[in-house]
Parts: structure tokens; C-alpha cells; sequence
């Protein structure tokens, strides 16, 4: 009887106690490996007044981070503050407002980490698909977020600056949580690599 007991015990215990899912342990790899690449880029704004600028980026090579064209379109001073708090000088090396994408060189530092891009079109991703986000939010963190792929659609978007015209590509949708300063965020599938930049 007290065998009995024990097993049924021990059986309810089980039944209490939480599975961690494959995706999760995916989940928290990947957030785990993308956190030395991502950065808080921010910068004096050029408008007397302004409230200071906040975004994300991430290193794409040793020397080079992608971010939003609009987190530093109106910057100065730019920086970026790793993780670990350390902060490095920045300076705009290409833009593309079409797309609303910069690249940044980033002097007196090597990369510790640099995120690939998914060589998988964004077309033949599959709707559903977990996703995950590592940002700076308000200028806090470095904060993880996740959620599925909820949609893909071609968009046309103006361009902010009236001398290029816009361009159409392909937008991917989430349900991952979003707020201010994960502009310029990678958009990372379960392997690691980057699908999109929020």
C-alpha cells in the first residue's frame, strides 16, 4: 500500500512539474547566442530640443552593424552600447531610406558575436514559423521577445527622403512584442539567423 501511495506521489508530482518544450530550449539558445551582437545605437539629435534618439542594431561583420535609417537619420554623436555596457563611437557607412536600412562602422571594436542573415527567400518562409527578437525597448535591456511569422505581403513604402522613390519588397508580419527602440532589431528564426529587421 505504501508502495502504491509512493508511485501515485510521486506520478502527481510529475503531472505538476512543467515539460520544457524543444522550442523553448531553441528559443533560449538562440536569444542566448544573439545577445553579444546586438546593440543600443543612439546619438545627439541634429533639431535643438529633441529628445534623444534610441534603437537597436546588430553586427553583420566585425566592424559593421545594420540598423533602421530612421533611428540615425537625424543623429549625431553616434554610439553603440553593447550588452555588456561597454559603448563605441559610430558613423554612418551606407543608407538606403527606401527600405529604412543603415550600416554603421564601429571603430575601436571587433565584433564579439556577428549574426547571419537566412539565405531562405522571404517568400518561402513558412507562415507560423517561431521568430524571436532581441532588443533595446525604450533604451532598456537587452530584452528578448518572441512570437510566429503571422504574415508576408509585398508593400510599397515612400521613401522619408524625397529624392529616391519608393520601393516594394517583401514585409514579414509578427505577433512578437514590439515598443519603442526595437527599431533596427533583428528578427531571428529558430536557427539563429536573422529573417528580418523590425
Amino acid at each position: 500500500m505504501r508502495l502504491v501511495l509512493a508511485a501515485l506521489l510521486l506520478s502527481l508530482l510529475a503531472l505538476g512539474q512543467r515539460l520544457v518544450s524543444p522550442e523553448e530550449v531553441a528559443r533560449s539558445q538562440v536569444i542566448q547566442r544573439a545577445l553579444p551582437a546586438v546593440v543600443r545605437v543612439q546619438g545627439s539629435p541634429t533639431a535643438p530640443g529633441e529628445n534623444q534618439v534610441v534603437g537597436t542594431g546588430f553586427f553583420v561583420s566585425p566592424f559593421r552593424v545594420v540598423t533602421n535609417y530612421h533611428v540615425v537619420q537625424d543623429l549625431a554623436d553616434l554610439t553603440v552600447r553593447l550588452a555588456d555596457g561597454r559603448t563605441f563611437p559610430a558613423e554612418r557607412f551606407a543608407v538606403d531610406p527606401g527600405i529604412d536600412i543603415a550600416l554603421l562602422t564601429v571603430r575601436g571594436l571587433q565584433a564579439p558575436r556577428v549574426l547571419a542573415f537566412s539565405k531562405t527567400p522571404s517568400t518561402s518562409l513558412p507562415l507560423g514559423m517561431g521568430v524571436v527578437l532581441v532588443g533595446f525597448p525604450f533604451g532598456q535591456g537587452p530584452l528578448a521577445s518572441y512570437g510566429i511569422l503571422s504574415g508576408i505581403g509585398p508593400l510599397e513604402v515612400p521613401s522619408p527622403d524625397p529624392s529616391v522613390g519608393a520601393e516594394v519588397g517583401e514585409y514579414l508580419f509578427t505577433d512578437a512584442p514590439l515598443t519603442v527602440g526595437n527599431s533596427g532589431s533583428p528578427l531571428l528564426n529558430l536557427q539563429g539567423e536573422v529573417v528580418g529587421v523590425v
